[in-house]
């Protein structure tokens, strides 16, 4: 309930839920699903959690700490909007810290419209910064298909005409006899507020 009462203080809305759960060995697990719709009702957001839970039984044994948050709050509302967005947040960072700036993009705002184009919001950016996981990317090969990585980084390179660091990659444990979330992708398997379905790379938006 706190967090969706901040959400909407803010005017807010949350694109991904996520849980962490600290056994007493203090083995730490966290888990996350993102959704299309924004979200800001407590009963959404705590409905997703014990999704996340259940679905990979994180409470089978006692826990030292249980947190749940949200992510990804905002999408630009247009186009323009994520342009402008980037360019005033660059160039206030860049004078506070007196230090070049660059920003992150991720697989999903390749192969997802939202209004995010790497070529407008890299602008101001002395390189661009890239995350991206074969596991979660519907045009793998297979959950550990070396070749994603790579094809990424050409593709933001190519859209953002910059120099890019690829500073985030890899993928999540799966403990034997699980549903890795490569194969929750692949078969489009849906949670119960309807887990996304990543488009084909063919709308990929420069």
């Amino acid at each position: 309930a706190d967090i969706a009462a901040r959400l909407k203080h803010r005017q807010l809305g949350a694109h991904t839920v996520q849980v962490k759960v600290r056994y007493s060995d203090f083995t730490t697990l966290t888990r996350q699903i993102s959704v299309e719709e924004p979200l800001a009702e407590a009963a959404e957001i705590y409905r997703l959690g014990c999704f996340l839970l259940g679905r990979d039984k994180l409470v089978s044994r006692p826990l030292r700490l249980l947190g749940l948050g949200v992510s990804n709050l905002r999408e630009p509302a247009s186009v323009a909007d994520g342009r402008e967005w980037s360019k005033r947040l660059s160039h206030a960072v860049e004078r506070a810290s007196g230090h070049q700036v660059t920003g992150g993009i991720h697989g999903e705002d390749l192969t997802r419209d939202r209004n995010i184009r790497p070529s407008w919001i890299s602008e101001p950016w002395a390189f661009a910064t890239m995350h991206g996981y074969s596991v979660y990317s519907d045009f793998a090969r297979s959950r550990t298909d070396p070749s994603v990585v790579p094809f990424l980084a050409q593709l933001t390179a190519a859209f953002t005409r910059k120099p890019v660091l690829f500073s985030e990659f890899g993928n999540p444990t799966c403990p034997p006899g699980k549903s890795s979330p490569f194969e929750r992708v692949a078969t489009n398997r849906r949670c119960p507020l309807s887990e996304p379905t990543i488009p084909s790379v063919r709308r990929m938006r420069v």
